[in-house]
């Protein structure tokens, strides 16, 4: 995420810090939850003793785990954007990490253990893996359902320009209008893809002026999102060169009545293709 605005970057920034935190703390928490596993039952057993000591390795084993589970999500981008991104994606994402980390966990250190079975390995690695999902899974569908609800409440939004014209903004834009109360997307304004001197509001969304002056408004409104709302014969390379500013890039969305790209800093866009932006 790549907020505009002072006020939604440190939003931003305070969620990444919850994500960071509590993701360390579930890798402190998995390996803490193996640890004690290992020194009350696993080990004594090994050993024909009744308990084990628990050595200084301990905080460094589990600081390391923590780290590392936090880096490998700050590698692949899940702390990137923490108030928008698609929550159904995030979890997919998760649940591919959680396989790959504890599988090459369980092979790289659990199986060094000593232990008196073959099965007391998955029962240090079912224990750590187990742990660390449901604490992940906990975070990320508790702090997905706090950010939805500080949108709904508008808390958070997102200043929108529309892109278009006013034969093909008026059939839609009460669609618009609902998908944008639903996202947290608010409308500030639209601007036309034709040459004109009159200035006319649609559905009480004002007109700021030609789509040549693009780049002034998204600098003096902090817009996050462009919605180009034009049919697909009219969207030429030519648009997207004249309209490219501050390393934005397009991402497409199929309507029946027309291809919405939504251009924004705060999304992950390139190539990507979504089933629409009217029918979410």
């Amino acid at each position: 995420m790549s907020p505009r605005s002072q006020a939604l970057s440190q939003k931003a920034h305070y969620w990444r810090w919850i994500y960071i935190s509590w993701d360390f703390a579930g890798g402190w928490l998995a390996y803490t939850s193996l640890y004690l596993l290992r020194k009350s039952v696993l080990e004594p057993a090994r050993f024909g003793l009744q308990s084990m000591q628990w050595d200084s390795f301990y905080t460094v084993g589990a600081f390391l785990t923590g780290l590392i589970w936090v880096c490998v999500f700050g590698i692949v981008g899940l702390y990137a954007r923490p108030i928008r991104k698609s929550r159904l994606q995030e979890l997919s994402q998760v649940l591919q990490i959680w396989v790959l980390f504890s599988t090459a966990y369980f092979i790289l250190f659990i199986l060094d253990d000593y232990v008196k079975g073959y099965q007391a390995y998955f029962k240090s690695g079912g224990l750590f893996a187990g742990v660390l999902l449901f604490w992940t899974l906990v975070g990320r569908l508790s702090f997905g359902y706090v950010i939805r609800h500080a949108i709904k409440l508008k808390k958070y939004s997102f200043p929108t320009l529309l892109i278009g014209t006013v034969d093909s903004l008026t059939p839609i834009i009460s669609s618009l209008q609902h998908h944008a109360e639903k996202s947290g997307e608010r409308i500030v304004g639209w601007i036309t893809t034709e040459k004109t001197n009159v200035k006319e509001p649609i559905s009480g969304i004002p007109m700021l002026g030609e789509a040549v002056a693009i780049s002034e408004h998204i600098e003096q409104l902090n817009i996050e999102d462009c919605i180009l709302a034009l049919p697909p014969e009219q969207v030429s390379p030519h648009l997207y060169s004249t309209w490219k500013c501050s390393g934005r890039v397009f991402s497409w969305f199929q309507t029946p009545m027309a291809s919405y790209p939504v251009w924004s800093g705060s999304m992950n866009t390139g190539s990507h293709f979504s089933n629409g932006i009217l029918n979410r």
